[in-house]
């Protein structure tokens, strides 16, 4: 044989050894690690507390009405984090309004008040918001006037 050809022979079963080695390596450590009785027991971490407010901007023009939620806002504060986020929903988003069908989310708040609103964004949003700041026209006529 020529030398050319005996190195050629040389590396090819240095290749096949080498595949030959990893192969069984894999299948003798994957197979040695997925038995369940060897993996430890871990306990879950406890999800962050998380409190959301719903901020809500309606058009009622007394306290008597509800009106639609003209802008709605959701503040989330993670407890763990130390950090809050701010979440505006569009006001003219379709979703389905228990009771009510389909229909613009801002309309919830008009329906059936803070408890309505609050069943819609947690069945479409998955939201759960325990508070909740309501400002009306009058209220924000009065909070500028106390400003200036």
């Amino acid at each position: 044989m020529k030398t050319f050809q005996k190195v050629i022979l040389g590396l090819l079963t240095a290749v096949v050894i080498v595949i030959g080695y990893f192969s069984f390596e894999f299948v003798h450590g994957y197979s040695s690690t997925s038995r369940a009785d060897d993996v430890p027991k871990v306990e879950a971490k406890s999800v962050p507390k998380i409190i959301n407010v719903a901020l809500i901007g309606s058009d009622a023009r007394s306290k008597e009405e509800n009106g639609r939620s003209d802008s709605l806002m959701i503040a989330q504060y993670n407890q763990k984090t130390k950090k809050a986020k701010l979440v505006s929903i569009m006001r003219d988003s379709y979703v389905d309004i228990p009771g009510h069908g389909q229909d613009k989310i801002n309309a919830a708040y008009s329906y059936g008040g803070i408890d309505l609103l609050n069943q819609t964004l947690k069945e479409n949003f998955k939201f759960e918001t325990p508070y909740y700041a309501s400002i009306t026209f009058q209220d924000f006529i009065d909070c500028v006037n106390e400003l200036f």
